[in-house]
């Protein structure tokens, strides 16, 4: 694992600093990028589907984490798709009430896609928390306006700080094997450092890939020709989630040409999550500055 590779929790003094560094182009619109993880949980808790899923952008994938063996979650194509799929019946049978995001910060940000990391609760009646979740939220601007688009979940806190620790170890290492398979063009090799249905998420669209055999099948001269040719390094790798059904890893990669120029700086974020007792990168996002 690169010597760089660290823990960072997103609400420590250490993470609100690189957070501040990677937004500081004052001409992006945080605010907007914000403002719809606010209107996801206003429309959540109203108990219209059809409202909710009008907030969201598409096509639109919640992507958790499994530290366990669950059903694959498709991806869903349009508002109408959404509502018609989603029912509250099931939440509701919980003892749920409403749901209310505590915290949230932006960890990359452009001017047409965010990375928020946040941490929500979810209430009964009473007003007593029966649910603790960490995920962070893909947010991508498509015209005008910014929506989710995906969902990363790291689930609820680790019971102990040596089980958190343990499973961010694991998941810097998955990283780490990640891109070093990825990067000297070993799809192969590349497909064994994924959990599947693996995604990709772009602004307005995203790439799965459903078995190893399709990840052994990538193409990489399209990916050369997208972000010209040149070598690839990450200069660290840092956790921002830990949690029980994965953990969301962020890394900062250059990518240099024959001479050391820069070409072009890319901030990755990948889950990363325990199957079958195999950790392994199940969603990734970048967004290139």
């Amino acid at each position: 694992m690169s010597k760089k590779s660290k823990r960072i929790g997103i609400y420590s003094i250490a993470a609100l600093g690189l957070i501040l560094s990677l937004c500081s182009q004052s001409s992006i619109d945080s605010d907007g990028a914000l403002d719809a993880v606010d209107r996801f949980f206003e429309t959540f808790n109203s108990r219209n589907s059809v409202l909710w899923a009008r907030s969201l952008h598409y096509p639109h994938i919640r992507k958790p984490g499994v530290g366990k063996p669950v059903r694959p979650i498709a991806p869903v194509l349009n508002a109408e798709d959404y509502a018609k799929r989603f029912d509250y019946s099931r939440i509701i049978s919980t003892g749920w009430n409403h749901t209310a995001v505590e915290r949230k910060k932006i960890i990359h940000i452009t001017d047409n896609k965010a990375h928020v990391a946040a941490l929500y609760y979810r209430y009964n009646k009473q007003g007593d928390r029966i649910r603790t979740t960490r995920v962070t939220y893909l947010v991508t601007r498509l015209g005008d306006g910014w929506g989710v688009q995906a969902r990363f979940g790291a689930g609820a806190p680790h019971e102990t700080e040596a089980n958190s620790r343990k499973a961010e170890a694991a998941a810097l290492e998955a990283v780490d094997d990640y891109l070093k398979a990825f990067y000297r063009g070993d799809s192969s090799d590349w497909a064994s450092t994924l959990c599947y249905p693996f995604v990709n998420v772009r602004v307005g669209g995203l790439d799965e890939i459903k078995a190893p055999e399709e990840a052994a099948q990538f193409d990489r001269a399209r990916f050369d020709a997208q972000f010209s040719k040149g070598h690839m390094t990450w200069e660290s790798l840092a956790v921002i989630q830990s949690g029980l059904d994965g953990v969301n890893v962020i890394a900062k990669l250059s990518r240099r040409d024959a001479y050391g120029k820069l070409i072009a700086s890319i901030n990755g974020l990948y889950l990363v999550t325990n199957l079958q007792g195999q950790w392994g990168v199940i969603g990734h996002s970048a967004i290139a500055r």
